[in-house]
């Protein structure tokens, strides 16, 4: 079993999310990797029927799964609910008793107990504390947001909120089956930029390039580059858990300050504690989408080379994550290694800087450069999910969209389907990529 004689790429249709069955075929044995497997716009029982196709194209058994990073979009389809007699998406997976799974490093439980206050030395709360903060607000910010005054119709900023808030969700469920899918035998790993991963031991052959994401250590000398950096909430999450905790059961407040406090408070003051004690729905779409950003850049980005041929699979990798694989210490050999990628898995599902120019126009193999190019880009997606075309920020971004169909083999989702569609069994659907050595 020296290398693999061919390679199947499967991209489920998955509504606004991600999931990818790669097979590499030996002579011999099929090894199989699930990248992902999540939806915001699927149905359970079709999260169910994608998993049994999933379990029947391995024969009831997986080699490896990756989950790029915790997102709804990427991880809603690992959820279970423990039913071994009738056992959902997750249980079926969890089935295929994989023997390595492959998390980003924000997930090690080891890391997490360790990061629950300030880093030492240099006075700044914790990277993974405050994220698991974060996501508790966007518990509560999904209630803010389902809220309608009587009379009236929801502010198109509450949609956006509570669009933004379910991606962002703490998917409490489908962690803990990734965090114990491999066990007893099997290994668990959590990557970041430069990590050894398992994979290359697993699939012969192969080589597995993880080039993120980066750790707060390695992106904090590329973080003072960011242009647009004035959303600097990490500061803030002594105040995040504060307004956290503001909040009861279905969205009802407590308290957040005692009534002598607030008495005693000057009057030039007072209009912070107003701020404080009741954030407006726009506060809280601008902190959701930093949170939204920053779980996108723990995103796992892995570069797959067989026979030469390389495959690209950011998962939402954002700008900041790209400018330290482009610009950081070692960006002269990640542009040669990415220069030449053949199959591109396009970047948070074609949002507006999940894909960089600069990242685009190192890719040689474009069909509007080389008469003999041979990109091809994989487009997960659905419109109207986020973002304003009459802002330029539409999902997936039309002029990059443009970009995609002239400068290659451009496969896509059915995309151009109204957002409160939810995809049904009967809608199951793939698109199907085959490649020989």
């Amino acid at each position: 079993m020296a290398e693999p004689n061919k390679l199947t790429v499967k991209m489920y249709d998955v509504g606004f999310g991600d999931c990818f069955l790669l097979t590499f075929h030996y002579d011999t044995v099929d090894r199989h990797l699930l990248i992902d497997f999540g939806s915001t716009r699927a149905s359970a029982d079709y999260m169910k029927a994608v998993a049994a196709d999933i379990q029947k194209q391995c024969g009831h058994k997986i080699d490896a799964v990756v989950a790029s990073h915790r997102h709804k979009d990427h991880l809603s389809g690992f959820k279970t609910d423990n039913d071994s007699a009738n056992p959902d998406s997750g249980g079926i997976i969890a089935g295929l008793k994989p023997d390595l799974v492959s998390l980003t490093w924000t997930e090690d439980p080891v890391l997490d107990a360790k990061a629950t206050g300030p880093v030492e030395g240099d006075g700044k709360l914790s990277f993974v504390s405050t994220l698991r903060t974060m996501q508790r607000l966007a518990d509560r910010a999904s209630v803010v947001a389902k809220m309608k005054p009587k009379g009236s119709r929801r502010s198109a900023t509450a949609v956006e909120l509570e669009d933004l808030s379910e991606i962002n969700i703490s998917n409490k469920s489908a962690l803990v089956n990734l965090l114990n899918m491999a066990k007893p035998n099997g290994q668990t790993e959590y990557l970041h930029y430069g990590s050894k991963t398992g994979l290359n031991a697993m699939f012969r052959g192969v080589r597995f390039h993880v080039l993120g994401p980066p750790t707060v250590d390695q992106w904090s000398k590329v973080k003072r580059q960011v242009s647009r950096n004035e959303d600097e909430y990490w500061h803030l999450a002594n105040y995040w858990s504060l307004l956290e905790g503001s909040f009861g059961n279905g969205g009802r407040k407590t308290r957040l300050f005692p009534k002598r406090f607030e008495r005693s408070i000057p009057s030039s003051a007072k209009w912070l504690v107003d701020r404080m004690k009741d954030p407006t729905e726009s506060d809280l779409l601008r902190i959701s989408r930093v949170m939204d950003r920053a779980i996108n850049n723990t995103s796992i980005i892995l570069l797959i080379e067989v026979w030469g041929y390389k495959l690209l699979f950011p998962g939402d990798a954002q700008i900041e994550s790209w400018d330290y694989v482009l610009n950081g210490p070692h960006a002269t050999r990640n542009r040669k290694l990415l220069s030449d990628v053949k199959v591109y898995k396009v970047g948070h599902h074609g949002s507006l800087n999940g894909t960089p120019k600069s990242l685009w126009n190192l890719f040689t193999e474009r069909k509007d450069i080389n008469d003999n190019g041979e990109l091809v880009s994989l487009l997960s997606s659905r419109i109207n999910i986020h973002g304003k075309s009459s802002r330029g920020t539409e999902v997936p971004r039309s002029k990059l969209v443009t970009a995609l169909k002239k400068g290659s083999e451009f496969c896509a989702t059915p995309y151009e389907i109204d957002k409160r569609k939810k995809l049904k069994v009967s809608d199951l659907g793939w698109h199907t990529l085959e490649v020989e050595k």
